[in-house]
């Protein structure tokens, strides 16, 4: 959508009605008539309002058509004020993760590997490394906290998250198990730590999303009053072709198969291959698979 040209894609069910309504009112009250006409097509999705099905019903879209017939006038009616200033993209305002933390289950070499590789591309900072395996076989190279130490030493080491960041935990999985954890199992790990509400928890473990274990575990989250908005999970076997090595004292994560995707589920590139589900939390992220 152009509005320095005065056009606007629009289609959705009864769209049309509610922006000439808009328009009509919102003109009256300037004393104005329209100086420009209006080109109902068929890219209103690209306008990125809304997005709209058109095989439900209006009575299903009424809020997004709503907000979006008010966000499209808004926008034209600002450009049409004498010395108004271009207004910003056209889009419900998202959100950047403001920090990672990283839980692994250390439980071989590859997880490990997986584990510096995803804290080194997200800059996760030492103070957001957690190892949840016993203290014996914890990987000092990864991290040096431990879950289970800081609870019983009567520590909440993700008190400190919030709705902004995002929590990963990396391991080993199944259609039924994060390593050893159920999902009521994991979601009272994650209580018990302080965790009182979190934008995004990713299982980054194979097959989880492929059952209903992210069902059971946003069930339990519920339970414990957790506050979150999207979990995500691959739903086949998952690859990261990324080899992270430790040189000069640093980290340096490359991937030796560069002209490949660094991640795979299945036979796809991950992001095609993983499994969202909406949490009880309302929010935005910058990533379009964490939004409404």
């Amino acid at each position: 959508m152009k509005c320095c040209n005065r056009l606007i894609d629009f289609e959705t069910f009864g769209g049309k009605r509610l922006l000439n309504n808009v328009l009509n009112s919102t003109f009256n009250q300037m004393n104005s008539a329209p100086p420009y006409s209006l080109q109902i097509s068929s890219a209103f999705t690209r306008a990125g309002a809304t997005t709209c099905n058109p095989s439900k019903s209006p009575d299903q879209h009424r809020g997004k058509i709503s907000n979006a017939v008010h966000l499209i006038a808004q926008r034209v009616f600002h450009c049409l004020r004498p010395g108004a200033e271009q207004p910003k993209a056209l889009h419900p305002s998202l959100v950047k993760f403001r920090q990672s933390a990283i839980v692994s289950s250390n439980t071989d070499f590859v997880v490990d590997q997986a584990a510096r590789c995803l804290a080194n591309t997200r800059k996760a900072s030492r103070d957001n490394r957690f190892n949840l395996s016993p203290a014996g076989r914890q990987s000092n190279k990864f991290a040096t906290k431990n879950l289970w130490d800081a609870v019983q030493n009567g520590l909440r080491p993700l008190s400190h998250l919030t709705q902004h960041d995002r929590l990963d935990f990396v391991g080993h999985g199944s259609k039924t198990h994060f390593e050893r954890c159920k999902p009521a199992e994991l979601a009272n790990v994650i209580a018990e730590c302080g965790l009182k509400e979190i934008g995004v928890i990713k299982l980054s473990a194979c097959l989880i999303g492929k059952g209903r274990y992210l069902e059971e575990f946003a069930a339990a989250l519920n339970e414990k009053g957790i506050r979150f908005g999207y979990l995500s999970a691959p739903k086949s076997l998952a690859v990261d072709m990324r080899v992270t090595i430790e040189a000069l004292g640093q980290d340096r994560t490359f991937n030796p198969f560069f002209f490949l995707p660094p991640k795979f589920v299945g036979l796809l590139p991950e992001k095609f291959n993983l499994k969202t589900l909406k949490g009880n939390l309302d929010i935005d992220f910058e990533n379009p698979r964490y939004r409404r």
